[in-house]
């Protein structure tokens, strides 16, 4: 199949049916009686409360313009034992009867009051929340019926998702979990302007899970022809017409045979490293890189037609890269040197706005005043060590004093040269996931230098030093192993985790025990693992399906918590009352918090855990002489 890339898409997965005249008339009717018929049936459908759905006690409403009667949407009110007062009156017939104990103003400081939608004031909207959740559905109806009332809902628990995507060997990736990328992927996959040069041994760029990501010189592409089945490349003009110095270089260059295609058809190391930064995830193909949405340059420093474990003109593939736009540079290679060609290269590189990063190598050696691998070793490059599943020092990674951060580097799947797959083992593969990384926090800031990437990626880093089988390398794995979340994440959003919980016996035998047949306290602290960000109106919701558990106290609300620090319920517990036959004594729950929810990015999470129930009662079993 020939393209010619003045059209430069690529392949996709997508088939389209051409719809006749008639077919998209049907099509576009069908839409219309669609549209024409929905009022009625949202206005006869009843909403019915759904607690996995739904916050309890709490209604979110907005009154008319008119009903308030400022521009700043505020209202007066006063609180009596079991309802509200307020300047409204039909709504205060509706507070005292349905016990609406608490209104709050959930956007008080707009930038403009005068806009609306279509009569709705943003400031106008309020949450109510009710004394208990008995008659929730009751007090939405009558809410609505109200004519100073614009619209009445219940608020909607937006839980995290966790981003899982749909490629079918995307579970057999265990460092996207390790790393937190899920948690990531929640905010940002990447963006295709952001480009991360891959230099290495070629790649097989037509695999069916790297070519939707490709980077594309489209100033090179006149007159070019891509055979995306056959991995050619074909035409051109012979001129150089995007300033890289080199002519018709479509997607990057083959700098061992000096031409526009750098394809590999023999040795699969960069197809691989290229698929761990970058294979095209959601695609329901094969796995997901790191940074799922992004360009990938493909560079080449070795031979079409026989294996090879060097590369030939690295550093002209990082000086090309750099000067062709790539905005992260990766080199999984390395060796032995003075360094001072290498340093010169990359300050070049980190001057024009590309972070350089590089394996540190499969020797478990030292690096040393003595010992020293380049391009790791330079001075504004940043150098990577391997870790596996349990965050131990993998046990060919080179390690010291200059290293950066680690990354998972064993048993890691990725891309392979058959439009396959295969899971191989180095900092080769650690360095990519750092420089997936790098991309995902470029996505968020276009503007940030190399350095205050680096440093974010370093600071952010899970410490791993304290792990025994770490002893023997205290401060020299680097800050730690990189987490994708708190990089990209750690200065928008907290990232709260549950570290402790404890029961008591609310209503019982007397005996302090927890066990069947009981109405049990939960108290739990919630920690905040991220120490740049607070963490604002933190509620929690907790739910179970366990059968024979009632919970009589599933909703609180926590004090601020400061990064960095723990936030307790002691004085304000959950509850929960369990069959006095109940069968089962370890009792699955779920956790669902949020919080910062009136910031640019409200944050939510869920947290399963197990309690357990006691059959021991105080006083038994009683010693009889």
């Amino acid at each position: 199949m020939e393209r010619n890339l003045n059209n430069i898409n690529r392949p996709k997965a997508v088939s389209l049916e051409v719809y006749s005249t008639s077919k998209l008339m049907l099509l576009i009717l069908g839409f219309l009686i669609i549209f024409v018929s929905a009022p009625s049936l949202i206005e006869a459908k009843k909403m019915p409360f759904i607690e996995d759905y739904f916050y309890p006690r709490s209604i979110i409403v907005a009154f008319s313009q008119e009903a308030i009667g400022t521009t700043a949407g505020t209202i007066a009110l006063t609180r009596e034992a079991d309802h509200l007062i307020t300047n409204i009156e039909s709504f205060n017939t509706i507070a005292k009867e349905y016990e609406i104990v608490n209104l709050k103003q959930l956007h008080p400081k707009t930038a403009n009051t005068d806009w609306n939608d279509n009569g709705v004031y943003v400031q106008n909207i309020y949450r109510i929340e009710l004394n208990s959740n008995d008659n929730i559905e009751e007090t939405l109806s009558a809410l609505n019926q109200d004519s100073n009332i614009l619209f009445a809902e219940y608020e909607t628990i937006n839980r995290t998702m966790q981003h899982i995507p749909n490629d079918p060997k995307f579970s057999r990736q265990w460092f996207h979990q390790v790393i937190d990328s899920p948690l990531a992927w929640d905010y940002v996959k990447g963006n295709e302007e952001i480009i991360i040069a891959i230099t290495d041994t070629g790649a097989k760029w037509n695999h069916p899970d790297l070519m939707d990501n490709i980077w594309l010189n489209e100033a090179e592409l006149k007159d070019v022809t891509i055979k995306w089945d056959t991995g050619e490349i074909k035409g051109g003009n012979g001129l150089d017409n995007s300033g890289s110095l080199k002519a018709d270089d479509v997607m990057g260059w083959d700098f061992f045979d000096d031409n526009n295609n750098p394809y590999q058809n023999w040795n699969h190391h960069g197809t691989h490293v290229a698929g761990i930064a970058g294979a095209v995830g959601d695609n329901e193909i094969g796995i997901s890189g790191v940074a799922m949405n992004i360009s990938l340059m493909i560079l080449k420093g070795a031979p079409s037609n026989r294996d090879s474990d060097g590369i030939r003109n690295g550093y002209d593939m990082i000086e090309y890269a750099a000067r062709a736009g790539a905005h992260i540079i990766n080199c999984s290679w390395g060796g032995p040197g003075a360094g001072t060609y290498a340093n010169t290269i990359i300050n070049y590189a980190t001057n024009l706005g590309a972070l350089v990063i590089s394996a540190a190598g499969n020797d478990d050696s030292e690096h040393t005043d003595t010992y020293t691998s380049y391009p790791a070793n330079a001075t504004n490059s940043m150098n990577i060590a391997a870790t596996d599943l349990n965050n131990i020092k993998a046990s060919f990674s080179d390690y010291g004093s200059d290293i950066d951060v680690s990354a998972p580097g064993v048993n890691i799947l990725s891309t392979w040269g058959d439009n396959g797959y295969h899971s191989t083992s180095g900092t080769s593969m650690a360095s990519p996931i750092v420089a997936g990384i790098a991309a995902l926090i470029k996505t968020l800031h276009p503007n940030m230098t190399p350095a205050a990437i680096r440093s974010r990626i370093t600071y952010t880093a899970d410490y791993i030093d304290g792990l025994s089988q770490n002893e023997d390398y205290i401060e020299k794995l680097g800050s730690g192993r990189v987490n994708a979340f708190t990089a990209t994440m750690y200065d928008k959003i907290p990232n709260l985790a549950l570290t402790e919980y404890s029961l008591t016996e609310y209503d019982g035998d007397g005996d302090g025990i927890p066990n069947p047949g009981e109405s049990i306290d939960l108290s739990i602290s919630i920690y905040n693992e991220i120490f740049w960000n607070l963490a604002t109106d933190v509620s929690v919701k907790l739910t179970t399906e366990q059968p024979g558990v009632e919970i009589l106290i599933d909703t609180i609300t926590l004090p601020n918590i400061d990064g960095g620090s723990v936030g307790f319920n002691v004085n304000n517990p959950l509850r929960f009352y369990t069959d006095p036959t109940l069968s089962e004594y370890v009792i699955p729950f779920t956790l669902h918090i949020t919080s910062n929810q009136d910031g640019d990015y409200p944050y939510q999470t869920s947290i399963d855990f197990e309690v357990e129930l006691s059959l021991q009662k105080a006083g038994w079993p009683f010693q009889l002489t």
